[in-house]
């Protein structure tokens, strides 16, 4: 549960945008588009299925998407939660990005910071800082004037890299011959590096190994793991069938609605919790409050495994009726999402905050009959 925590925590420090004076532009709908004519002076907001920006903007831009395209120079940050995110025009501060799928084909002049499937650095790119990798590939082919650090599954170099390369990879880390490391290269995988003859590396170059016991010991971790999930799950599910069966038509008839709503008590809660407790009066109440906000969060992890053995079960048998199995597999698949790199926990936080909309839906029903 590590992960999630940690997957949840960084997107939480990557999405949430700073706060400004600007007068912030926000768009919404089934499809947003920015033509070349229109320059956005304030701080941009869009939320749509598709998100099309080519014209340039003076400050910070904020989108999420299905898929998202950039063809414009953006001065300040630009942050994005996207399905299939392509930057096609320079941007002047740091690039954050959540997605499947990120290409980048142009300069930043900040960090680059990618939590994702895949990040492919284009030969027509350049990071002036530092690039910041969670996730399945990566593929640097454009220079980096600073360092390279992260955590992938696979990892191939083939450009110049001003600073040094830390990484954690799965199973291939991969030098070709237009390499060139002017820093020192510290990798921690079980295979060797793999470095093509014309590969300049200038530092050391040291592996950090990874040994059985630490194996063993991640193999008893993911087995208690499992056990006290699935022990509570059934608990839950035993106790409160219906509500859950409530809970699950909820959050499968509106999953969009169920996850803005999720999503919104997710950050808004803690908020208002912390306002209480800074005062006098409200001590208690933003105790009570905080507690009751801490066992939704359980409740809607529990959930958010029969959530995902339901959408299983549907793909492979066209079923929607909740069995023990259901909640059996949800369980055991939640587990296995957990063991993917960020991508997973990515993917786990949204089931949960959909559980936490339906939750929240079913106990305002509930309330006003």
């Amino acid at each position: 549960m590590n992960k999630i925590i940690l997957a949840i925590s960084i997107f939480a420090v990557v999405l949430v945008p700073e706060f400004t004076h600007a007068e912030p532009i926000i768009r919404s709908g089934e499809n947003i588009s920015v033509d070349s004519t229109q320059v956005l002076e304030g701080d941009f907001y869009g939320f749509a299925p598709t998100v099309t920006i080519s014209g340039p903007s003076e400050n910070d831009v904020y989108v999420a998407g299905g898929t998202v395209t950039i063809n414009a120079p953006v001065k300040g940050d630009l942050v994005v939660l996207g399905g299939v995110t392509q930057i096609h025009g320079d941007i002047g501060d740091d690039l954050r990005v959540v997605g499947g799928e990120v290409t980048l084909g142009r300069e930043i002049k900040g960090d680059l910071v990618v939590l994702g499937g895949t990040l492919t650095v284009l030969s027509t790119a350049r990071v002036d800082g530092d690039i910041l990798f969670m996730g399945g590939e990566l593929i640097v082919e454009g220079s980096v004037e600073g360092s390279i650090h992260g955590t992938a599954d696979k990892v191939r170099i083939n450009t110049k890299i001003g600073g040094d390369v830390s990484l954690t990879t799965g199973t291939l880390l991969v030098f070709g011959g237009s390499a060139e490391v002017l820093g020192s290269v510290t990798y921690k995988s079980r295979n060797d590096i793999v470095r093509a003859p014309n590969a300049n590396i200038v530092g050391e170059v040291r592996r950090v190994g990874v040994d059985m016991q630490e194996g063993i010991g991640f193999a008893q971790g993911f087995a208690f793991q499992l056990a006290v999930l699935l022990f509570a799950a059934l608990t839950c599910y035993l106790v409160f069938r219906k509500h859950i069966y409530l809970v699950m038509d909820l959050t499968m008839s509106a999953p969009g609605v169920s996850g803005l709503t999720g999503l919104g008590i997710f950050f808004i809660i803690p908020f208002i919790g912390a306002l209480l407790l800074l005062s006098v009066l409200g001590t208690l109440i933003g105790v009570l409050i905080l507690s009751l906000y801490i066992a939704a969060l359980i409740l809607s992890l529990m959930c958010a495994g029969v959530l995902l053995g339901l959408y299983i079960q549907k793909i492979l048998t066209k079923k929607s009726k909740i069995t023990l199995m259901t909640v059996v597999s949800g369980i055991a698949s939640l587990c296995l999402l957990g063991l993917v790199p960020f991508v997973g926990g990515f993917i786990i936080f949204g089931l949960i905050v959909m559980s936490l909309g339906g939750i929240s839906t079913s106990l305002y029903r509930t309330l006003r009959l």
